[in-house]
C-alpha cells in the first residue's frame, strides 16, 4: 500500500484568505491560515506516515494552482484524498464536485495519475444528480468493500463509483459530517485486513448507525 500526500504550495496557501464552500461549515470566508503552523503540521504528518511503515509519495503542489492567479481559485489541492478513490488494483475514479470551481484540480490530478502512475481512470457523468469527493469514501480492497458517505455525494455517485471499483459490498453511512473521514473510519490490520472502525455514533444517522453496528 502506497500513500500520496502533496507539498505544500510555493507561496502561502490560501494567501488571500480562504474560499467559503457553501456545505463546509468550518471554513470561514477570508480567514489566514497560520503558515508556521501548517509546516508544522505537514511536516509531522510525513514523518508519522513514514515512521509508520508505509510508502509515502509527496505530490508535487502544481504551479497553476499556487501564485499571482491563485486568488481566483477556489482550490482545495492540499487535500488530495478528496479528488480520487482507487481499488489498489490499478483502477481510479475521479471525482465530480458539488462546488463547480473545485473540478479543475481533477483535470490536473487526471494527468498525475494516468500518465505518471498509469493507473485505468473512471469518470463519472456529467448529471446533476451524480457527485463524489474521495473525502466521503474509504475502500478496503481484501473484502471488496466500499464505505461512502451521502452529505456530498449523491447516491448515484456512490452506486456508480462501487460498480467502476468492481466492490462486492456498499455501505452508505449518512451523518452530520461534510465528509464521512470527519466521522467515521476503517482500521486495517498489518495485513490489509478490515479490523474495527473508529467512529463518532453521536452524528450518525439512527439508520446508519444500526447498519453499522450490524455490519
Amino acid at each position: 500500500m502506497k500513500i500520496f500526500i502533496t507539498s505544500l504550495p510555493e507561496n502561502n496557501w490560501w494567501g488571500n484568505g480562504t474560499p467559503q464552500y457553501a456545505d463546509n461549515p468550518a471554513m470561514i470566508e477570508g480567514t489566514l491560515p497560520n503558515q508556521h503552523i501548517l509546516i508544522q503540521e505537514w511536516t509531522q504528518l510525513k514523518q508519522t506516515l513514514t515512521h509508520s511503515g508505509v510508502e509515502v509519495e509527496v505530490v508535487p503542489f502544481p504551479s497553476i494552482l499556487d501564485g499571482d492567479d491563485s486568488a481566483n481559485w477556489k482550490h482545495d489541492y492540499v487535500f488530495f484524498r478528496d479528488l480520487y478513490v482507487t481499488n489498489l488494483n490499478g483502477e481510479a475514479v475521479l471525482a465530480r464536485f458539488r462546488e463547480k470551481e473545485r473540478q479543475a484540480e481533477v483535470e490536473v490530478v487526471k494527468g498525475y495519475l494516468s500518465e505518471k502512475i498509469q493507473l485505468t481512470i473512471h469518470q463519472l457523468p456529467e448529471d446533476s444528480e451524480c457527485y463524489m469527493e474521495g473525502g466521503e469514501l474509504y475502500y478496503c480492497p481484501l473484502e471488496k468493500i466500499l464505505f461512502a458517505g451521502e452529505s456530498r455525494n449523491s447516491k448515484k455517485g456512490n452506486e456508480l463509483t462501487a460498480d467502476f471499483l468492481q466492490t462486492d459490498e456498499l455501505i452508505v453511512l449518512k451523518s452530520k459530517g461534510f465528509h464521512l473521514d470527519t466521522v467515521f473510519t476503517p482500521v486495517l490490520d498489518s495485513t490489509g485486513s478490515l479490523c474495527a472502525c473508529i467512529v463518532c455514533m453521536e452524528l450518525m444517522e439512527t439508520d446508519s448507525a444500526k447498519r453499522l453496528k450490524d455490519f
